[in-house]
C-alpha cells in the first residue's frame, strides 16, 4: 500500500514539474548489485513508421551511451532492463490582453474590446524505467517538456536531450 502511495505521489510530482528530472528509486531491490543492462522496446517495431523506427533506435542508442557512460554493461543476460516511453498531448493557452485601468475608465469607458491571443504547443513527458528480470520497477525517472511553434528546436532534439537527461539521472555504479 505504501508504495501505491508514493507511487501516485511521484505521478503527481510528475504532473506538476516543469523541465527537471523527477526520479524514484526502489529501496527494497538491490539496484547497485546490478551490473548489465538491457533494452526493451516499447512496442514492436511492426507497428512503427519508418520514422518511429529510426527515432526509437536513436532514443535507444542514447539511453545504451549514458548508462555505459555510468559504469554498466549492455549484456544478452542482464541484470535489469531499461524502456522509454513518451506521451505527447496537444495544448493551448489563452491570454486576455487587457487595458489597463486607467485607459479602460478615462479613454474607453464603454468599448471593453479585449484581445485574446491563443498560444498553440505540444507538451508531454518522457519516461524510462527500468525493471529487474522479474519484472519489478527498480528505477524510473521522468522529464515534462514543452514544444511551441518556434523552429529553434526540433521535437526529434527535444526528444533526444530529454531521454539524455533522464538516462543520465540514472544512479552510477559503485
Amino acid at each position: 500500500m505504501m508504495k501505491n502511495i508514493s507511487l501516485l505521489a511521484l505521478l503527481l510530482v510528475v504532473g506538476c514539474s516543469t523541465s527537471q528530472v523527477v526520479t524514484y528509486t526502489n529501496d527494497d531491490v538491490g539496484l547497485s548489485k546490478i551490473e548489465s543492462f538491457g533494452l526493451v522496446r516499447s512496442t514492436t517495431r511492426d507497428k512503427l513508421s519508418e520514422d518511429q523506427r529510426l527515432m526509437d533506435s536513436v532514443m535507444l542508442g542514447v539511453i545504451k551511451a549514458e548508462l555505459e557512460t555510468l559504469g554498466y554493461k549492455a549484456s544478452r543476460r542482464p541484470g535489469m532492463f531499461l524502456e522509454y516511453s513518451v506521451v505527447l498531448n496537444n495544448s493551448s493557452e489563452s491570454r486576455v490582453n487587457q487595458p489597463n485601468f486607467y485607459e479602460r475608465r478615462y479613454y474607453y469607458p464603454y468599448n471593453y474590446n479585449y484581445n485574446v491571443t491563443t498560444y498553440q504547443y505540444r507538451e508531454g513527458v518522457v519516461i524510462v524505467e527500468a525493471k529487474d528480470t522479474a519484472g519489478k520497477l527498480l528505477w524510473q525517472g521522468s522529464l515534462n517538456f514543452k514544444v511551441g511553434n518556434s523552429k529553434k528546436v526540433s521535437t526529434r532534439d527535444l526528444l533526444i536531450n530529454s531521454v539524455r537527461q533522464v538516462a543520465a539521472s540514472f544512479p552510477p555504479r559503485n
